[in-house]
């Protein structure tokens, strides 16, 4: 069942978008407007946009295929992390015994992962599958 607390958010996937991050997925934003900036109407499965403007909006299991276990940065190991609070945000982080942790939290586990995607894009870290 698609629900907004398995995909990611309209504005995550925006910044895949802006970020050069074009994911193949099965369901999208449809959008009413023209201007991709407004805020979507609903999701929809891949035939439901017909002609209408969308964006990709990836679930869990299509954004963690381009999540690494492990990164190596400038010789130093870094190692994938989860974290859940009690007040529901979720950390997701790599960290080294050596350098501070690159990490983003979010209540969306979704949102994380884009927001650590995105930043390993902006920062040439591509060791990931698919970017």
């Amino acid at each position: 069942m698609i629900t907004a607390k398995n995909i990611a958010s309209f504005r995550a996937c925006k910044r895949l978008i802006d970020a050069g991050i074009v994911l193949k997925t099965n369901v999208r934003w449809r959008v009413n407007h023209k201007d991709n900036n407004y805020p979507p109407s609903c999701l929809a499965e891949e035939g439901e946009c017909h002609s209408e403007a969308s964006l990709p909006a990836p679930s869990l299991g299509e954004l963690w295929t381009l999540i690494p276990p492990k990164l190596v940065i400038n010789r130093d190991l870094y190692y994938l992390e989860i974290e859940k609070h009690s007040n529901g945000q979720i950390t997701v982080f790599y960290r080294s015994d050596k350098k501070a942790p690159i990490w983003t939290r979010n209540a969306n586990l979704a949102d994380a992962l884009v927001n650590l995607i995105v930043y390993l894009k902006i920062m040439r870290i591509d060791r990931l599958s698919g970017i």
